[in-house]
């Protein structure tokens, strides 16, 4: 049997739990927790190291009355190997849709979970992490026939961004007023440059937000006035980042091909 593997591959990809992480990975608007619980094969994968030796992994997940999702992570040192399990901790990122979570092996650190994909059925999915490093299809069954796992690998590679797509998807953990106003506007892709009244408070808080999520906007003050003009604009680097992320897509679907071949 193929090599199953899975969240293991997130352990050396740790995020501290109160950093911003910035979302490149198109991910799904809205995720149907309850219905995205229970056991998903990990059907092939882009690996990290450590998981390169793991066999017919299986994840399971359960959703606590606490909100936290508990998860059981099953594999085998080998074909017939040893069954071994890790049993990590998930919580979901504030405005998300349920789409992106923080996976806890050790506290207080977590692992990033983006959910790309899910068909409607909650039969399949795609889990990846922002950056495209790794990546996991997965679905209800042990196999998939080939139509829908090719069809699987084509959602990894994105569409090309127009040239008047301005959109830069980020998520953070804060959710105060500032921040949602500073969200609305990396997220219109008509948007390039917004000049925005601030006290000098609010400005800093936005500069620091806009650094911590590493988003591709340059902040200059505007002095006429009180309170002074704090200018957005995004550069040019929404494009190249694009154009990069492409190429990185391209060679995942060349490496997860090589799995299923």
């Amino acid at each position: 049997m193929r090599p199953r593997t899975g969240l293991f591959a997130l352990i050396p990809l740790l995020l501290t739990a109160c950093a911003a992480t910035p979302v490149t990975l198109p991910r799904m608007e809205s995720v149907d927790l309850p219905r995205f619980m229970g056991d998903w094969y990990v059907i092939a994968h882009v690996p990290s190291r450590p998981e390169r030796r793991a066999h017919n992994a299986i994840e399971n997940y359960v959703l606590e009355a606490d909100g936290t999702i508990r998860t059981t992570f099953r594999y085998r040192d080998a074909p017939a190997g040893r069954l071994k399990t890790m049993h990590p901790k998930a919580r979901v990122v504030a405005e998300t849709g349920n789409a992106v979570w923080g996976m806890q092996f050790i506290w207080p650190v977590r692992a990033e979970y983006v959910i790309a994909y899910v068909d409607a059925g909650y039969q399949e999915t795609i889990v990846a992490r922002s950056k495209r490093d790794y990546a996991w299809i997965m679905a209800r069954t042990p196999t998939l026939p080939p139509q829908r796992y090719q069809a699987l690998q084509a959602r990894l590679a994105r569409d090309r961004r127009a040239a008047d797509d301005w959109s830069i998807r980020v998520s953070w953990p804060c959710a105060c007023s500032t921040c949602t106003t500073l969200r609305s506007f990396l997220v219109s892709p008509d948007e390039q440059r917004r000049e925005w009244p601030l006290a000098q408070d609010g400005r800093r808080h936005v500069e620091q937000a806009i650094r911590q999520a590493e988003a591709p906007v340059r902040c200059t003050t505007l002095t006429a006035g009180r309170p002074y003009t704090l200018v957005l604009t995004k550069t040019d680097e929404v494009h190249a980042a694009d154009r990069r992320e492409r190429s990185q897509a391209a060679e995942d679907l060349e490496r997860i091909s090589a799995l299923w071949h």
